[in-house]
């Protein structure tokens, strides 16, 4: 099953949604909305208990959607209006927000665990964001290329500098959220087991999605499974 419409601003272009790529888009759109639906829910519990670890959560939860918002967003623009983000603006909303949600998660994990750490810990990732992003948007208004490309409407090809940062992001919200649901284990209180639980499973999901987006190439089986 194939859908042929014109990209705006690409002319004679033809551009060719098959089925799994549809598939792909919905279960984009399903995962952020689901993100978004936890994190505002989360995020509101502040109001009542004022704890700030819980608006920071919440927030975290809402920043895991941002790298699957383009591929939603893309989906509407080419069924609705024949276009789609320009890939500059696709890796500014993956890439340049990426380092908001860690920085919100990694001050509630150090409010649990390192306390004692947790201006050295914040202060080291505050100049490594800084420098990527820094980095980051010199090569993207050199040549968007140098970020990456498309091998399709929904599927980019990063070069190694961004895979090696994404692989980074990736490895500290899994180990941090290991050490977060481990430690949570041994709370007496049932709403702080049960916020490790979600964690947990949230990262572990995080990860893999981003693994596979990284590193495999676009095989349908696993585009439902890893969006």
């Amino acid at each position: 099953m194939e859908i042929s419409i014109d990209i705006l601003g690409l002319g004679s272009d033809i551009l060719m949604l098959e089925l799994v790529e549809i598939l792909q888009g919905i279960s984009c759109l399903v995962y952020v909305v689901i993100c978004f639906i936890l994190g505002i829910k989360i995020s509101l519990k502040y109001l009542r208990y004022r704890q700030r670890d819980l608006l920071l959560v919440g927030i975290t939860w809402m920043g895991l959607a941002f790298p699957w918002i383009p591929d939603t967003i893309n989906l509407f623009l080419i069924l609705l209006f024949q276009a789609t983000l320009s890939n500059a603006v696709y890796f500014i909303i993956v890439l340049a927000t990426l380092p908001v949600p860690l920085f919100c998660w990694l001050i509630a994990f150090t409010d649990f665990r390192f306390k004692k750490d947790q201006k050295i810990i914040l202060l080291v990732y505050l100049i490594i964001a800084i420098a990527f992003e820094i980095a980051f948007f010199i090569l993207l208004f050199q040549n968007v290329r140098l970020i990456g490309r498309f091998l399709g409407p929904f599927q980019p090809e990063y070069m190694l500098f961004i895979q090696l940062y994404l692989f980074a992001i990736i490895a500290v919200f899994f180990i941090t959220g290991v050490l977060f649901f481990i430690q949570s284990m041994t709370s007496e209180s049932r709403q702080v087991k049960l916020r490790g639980k979600l964690i947990l499973v949230a990262f572990f999901l995080f990860t893999t999605g981003a693994i596979f987006e990284v590193i495999v190439p676009f095989i349908p089986i696993f585009v439902v499974i890893t969006r």
